[in-house]
C-alpha cells in the first residue's frame, strides 16, 4: 500500500513503521500538521495515513470512517505510570481515566 504520511508533533512514524515491519519506508514524506487533531481531519478528508491514539479515534474506526491499513495498532515502548495511593483507585475518576488511557472504555 501507498498512501502519503501525515505527521505531527505527536508521532515518531519511523520507529512505528520499524516495529510494523515495512520495507522500504520514507518516513519524511508527506503531509506536516501541527495538532493530532489535524492529522486526523486530515485522514478522515482522505489525504494520507495519519498515526493516532486508540481512545481519540475509537469512534472513528467502529464507525467505519476510519481504518487501520497495517491491522490492529502496533505497541509503543514509550509508556506511562499511574501511581496513587491504594484507595484512590477506587473513585470513579482514576477508574475513567485508566479506562480513557488505556482505550477499555
Amino acid at each position: 500500500m501507498r498512501a502519503p504520511l501525515i505527521h505531527n508533533a505527536d508521532n515518531d512514524w519511523a520507529a512505528w513503521l520499524a516495529r510494523a515491519g515495512v520495507p522500504d519506508a520514507r518516513p519524511g514524506d508527506g503531509l506536516h500538521v501541527d495538532l493530532s487533531a489535524a492529522a486526523i481531519e486530515a485522514a478522515l478528508a482522505g489525504q494520507g495515513v495519519a498515526l493516532a491514539s486508540v481512545p481519540l479515534v475509537a469512534d472513528l474506526l467502529a464507525r467505519g470512517l476510519l481504518v487501520e491499513p497495517f491491522g490492529p495498532a502496533q505497541p509503543d515502548p514509550r509508556c506511562y505510570w499511574l501511581s496513587a495511593p491504594e484507595p484512590q483507585w477506587q473513585q470513579k475518576k482514576v477508574r475513567a481515566l485508566v479506562a480513557w488511557l488505556t482505550g477499555l472504555q
